[in-house]
Parts: C-alpha cells; sequence; structure tokens
C-alpha cells in the first residue's frame, strides 16, 4: 500500500523519486529576575581546560578563524530581513490585554506539533491547548515588534486574549506550551548588541544577474540567546516568570516532559589575544563559563565553536544545568527521550562527527564522539533503536562542475563505533529525505523506485 501511494503521488505531481528501504540490523541583556545557579553537566571522555591560558594557547595553536562560524539558523532569517540596525532592547518583556477567554477545554481531542520522536516536542509557531491557540508573529519593520498571541480557539467567540511584545531586535525560533497549558515557553536570538557594518551591493560574479546584499561586518559576537518562561495560567494577563540569556547562536531545542533543552553556539576566538568566553546572563548578573568547564577534544580543525547544552525545569527554573564543549559550528541535531546527538562537519568537510550526550531530566553526561563519512542534510537522517544509532549520509567526489555522488547507510553503537554499514547507494544521486520506522529506513532519491533488503 505505501508503495502504491508512492508511486500515486509521483504521477500526481510528476516527481521522479527513488523509494529506498532499507532493513536495518539492528541573548546580552537580562530582564531582572531570580537568579537559578546552574549545575555543571558530567563528562568524563573528553579532556577539560585546566585554566584560560591553557585554552587560549590551544586556540592560538590552530588555524581558528571566527569568521567561519556561519552562525544558527536565526541568524541567516535576521541577515536575510531588511537587517535594521539594532536598537536599545525593551527593559523587558510585556504584555498587552484585549480581552479575556474562559471556559473549559473545548476540544478533548486536537492537533499538536508533528514531532520526529514521540515523547520528545519540538519548538514550533504555533502551539493549543484545545480551548486557546498561542502563536508568534514577527515583523522586522522599525514601528512594529515580534509578539505571542494568545488567542481564544472558540470558532464561536475567536479573539486575541493577550499579547507578548519582544521587540524587534529579536528572532523567535518558536514556542512550547506544558502539558497542563499554565506554561508557556519561548526560544529565540536577540540581535540588539550585534555589530552590523553598512550594506554592501554585490552582484554574482558571473553572467550579470541581480545584485545581492552582502553584509562585511556582520558579527556573531553581539548575538545572545534567550529562554524565556511565561505563566499564562491567566491568559489574559502572561506574567514573564524567568529568564536565562546567553551570549551565542541559538541553534536548536526540545521540550520532554517539564524539561526544556536548548543548545547554543558561539565562536571559540581571540581578540587581541584574549578568549572570548560564552557568558550567561541572570538577573542582572553575567556569569562566564570559565575552564574548567569547557570540554574538547585533541582533534585539529580550522576553527572551533563553544556549543552550550542547556537544560532547565520550566515549572521551577531554579534547577537547571548546563554543558560547555568546545567543536566544531554545529550542524544538525536529533534527539530521543534519553540522548541528544549534535553533528558537525569534520575536519576535511568529507564527513561527519557526532557527539552524543545522554540526558536524565537535568542530568546532562558527556557519553561519546564518532565519525561518519559523508554528509546528513537534516534531523532526519539520523534515528537511535534499540540501542543503535543510525544515520545516512551522502559523500561526494571530484570537481565542482562535475560530482560523484554517493549515499551511504551506518549503524552505530552507543560509543558511536560503526558496527554495520551500507555503502555506495545510488551512485550519482542526492537523498531528498530519509526517514526511519522500526526497523525500515526510507530513503527518498532521484530517477527510480528500488527496494533493498
Amino acid at each position: 500500500m505505501v508503495q502504491k501511494e508512492i508511486n500515486r503521488k509521483t504521477k500526481i505531481y510528476a516527481l521522479v523519486a527513488v523509494l529506498s528501504a532499507i532493513v536495518l540490523v539492528s541573548a546580552i541583556y537580562a530582564i531582572s529576575l531570580p537568579t537559578a545557579p546552574f549545575k555543571t553537566g558530567n563528562v568524563s571522555p573528553l579532556k577539560t581546560f585546566a585554566s584560560i591560558t591553557q585554552l587560549e594557547s590551544f586556540l592560538k595553536a590552530n588555524a581558528n578563524s571566527a569568521t567561519s562560524f556561519a552562525g544558527g539558523p536565526l541568524d541567516s532569517q535576521y541577515r536575510g530581513s531588511n537587517m535594521p540596525i539594532p536598537t536599545a532592547a525593551p527593559a523587558a518583556a510585556g504584555t498587552s490585554n484585549t480581552n479575556t477567554g474562559g471556559g473549559a477545554n473545548l476540544y478533548s481531542v486536537y492537533s499538536q506539533t508533528n514531532v520526529q520522536v514521540a515523547g520528545v516536542d519540538e519548538a514550533d509557531t504555533v502551539k493549543t491547548d484545545g480551548q486557546y491557540l498561542y502563536t508568534i508573529s514577527q515583523n522586522y519593520a522599525a514601528d512594529s515588534h515580534n509578539n505571542v498571541y494568545v488567542l481564544n480557539a472558540d470558532s464561536r467567540n475567536p479573539a486575541v486574549v493577550s499579547k507578548i511584545k519582544l521587540g524587534n531586535d529579536s528572532a523567535l525560533a518558536g514556542i512550547y506550551l506544558s502539558e497542563d497549558g499554565n506554561t508557556l515557553v519561548v526560544v529565540g536570538s536577540n540581535y540588539a548588541n550585534m555589530i552590523v557594518y553598512p550594506m554592501v551591493m554585490v552582484a554574482p560574479s558571473e553572467a550579470g544577474g541581480p545584485a545581492i546584499p552582502f553584509y562585511p561586518g556582520f558579527s556573531n559576537w553581539g548575538v545572545s540567546s534567550f529562554i524565556y518562561i511565561f505563566d499564562v495560567t491567566n491568559k489574559a494577563s502572561p506574567i514573564l516568570a524567568y529568564n536565562y540569556t546567553m551570549t551565542g547562536s541559538y541553534f536548536d531545542s526540545r521540550l520532554i516532559g517539564d524539561d526544556v533543552y536548548v543548545v547554543i553556539s558561539q565562536p571559540a576566538s581571540l581578540i587581541n589575544g584574549t578568549a572570548v568566553l560564552p557568558t550567561i546572563y541572570n538577573n542582572a548578573v553575567s556569569t562566564p563559563i570559565l575552564p574548567p568547564s569547557i570540554y574538547y577534544t585533541d582533534t585539529n580543525d580550522t576553527y572551533y565553536t563553544y556549543t552550550t547544552f542547556m537544560a532547565l525545569n520550566i515549572k521551577d527554573p531554579t534547577q537547571a544545568s548546563k554543558m560547555t564543549i568546545m567543536m566544531s559550528g554545529t550542524s544538525d541535531m536529533y534527539v530521543s527521550t534519553s540522548n541528544m546527538y549534535v553533528t558537525c562537519p569534520s575536519q576535511n568537510d568529507q564527513g561527519t562527527d557526532i557527539y552524543r550526550v545522554n540526558i536524565d531530566g537535568l542530568n546532562l553526561t558527556f557519553q561519546a564522539k564518532g565519525s561518519v563519512p559523508g554528509y546528513i542534510i537534516n534531523q532526519y537522517s539520523m534515528d537511535e533503536f534499540k540501542g543503535y544509532f543510525r544515520v545516512a549520509t551522502t559523500t561526494s567526489s571530484g570537481t565542482w562542475f562535475k560530482q560523484n555522488q554517493q549515499n551511504n547507510l551506518y549503524v552505530l553503537d552507543m560509543n558511536l563505533t560503526t558496527v554495520g554499514k551500507l555503502q555506495n547507494l545510488a551512485s550519482g544521486e542526492n537523498i531528498y529525505a530519509a526517514r526511519f520506522i522500526g526497523n525500515t529506513c526510507y530513503l527518498e532519491r532521484h530517477k527510480r523506485h528500488v527496494r533493498v533488503n
């Protein structure tokens, strides 16, 4: 039935695709709020810097370049806007009320975010509890704001219940809603202190075409990321209960039960020989992350980032933990109910490094680091199943004008050691989509339908 449905859709949309089924063996300002102490995560396989001097010596000995860090997904979104010159950030995220809602839940069954892993929620632009809708609206115009709206979802009396103003120097990644509907979490990045030089127009190097904007002075040093926790028990008057702001670019996040996990990256760079350290801002107090709380491996690379894993309980944000690993630029993340897998390009860009961080509530423990040949297209190229990690990659060789591409499937154990593999699948073709369902991996590629058992 699946194959017939795929064939039917292929004909309808006139697409040429291949379905391969492979059975496997196995932010820098702070709102004055209560301070929450962070516990440092448990890391054993990685090394740690004994001092700032040792960290700085490590960076000086490597071809480190802050400009190599392209930033997070929100940075490119912000750069792609009209790039307003940042203005002063609002003193606090306020709310403006219009009318109140009320009543019991209208619907016992309602739509939720389509997530990759059951029990692991993902940030979305819209959430609902069946009675109310929570949604974000982003507008970079000088006279507008980025807002979070609370709406009454009753079709007989739809209305905006309240509006949370976040300012137009922010980019919102999405929101989370607690299971009881009383806590709203907003995650994103803030650019109020970002360094922006004047825009110049650069035409494409070949065959003319329209000029494109280029921002030579864009700096990730002024970017911060935030976790705002709102008490929305009273839908008409949301209250900002906690704010965690940290230097660096928002990368990704997940919510498991009442625990939210946010990953933030910033360049591991030197200014006049001095290390620029990741810093947490909470209750107007800045706390830099210092050695020996920064971990690393001996792998040489062209540049490094501080990738910080933050975990906090949204019902009791005083319970929180963090862990910082110095690695190459983060690219994708897969999260199961017990592990976070973060990937980044390997040194020669011909492979993918994988870091596994075990999560047990707020306990973060680095467990393993491994690598596989090739690159992955997105989080759906990865999966954890019965104690194994599965990943689909594409390798490429040849010149820019004539490339030879091949696809691969790897099975790794929990030490991220490869224990099984299928290589050289569909030579000359790309993976366009991947899904893992139980013992089966579905790979969509170009040209024809093939099933491999």
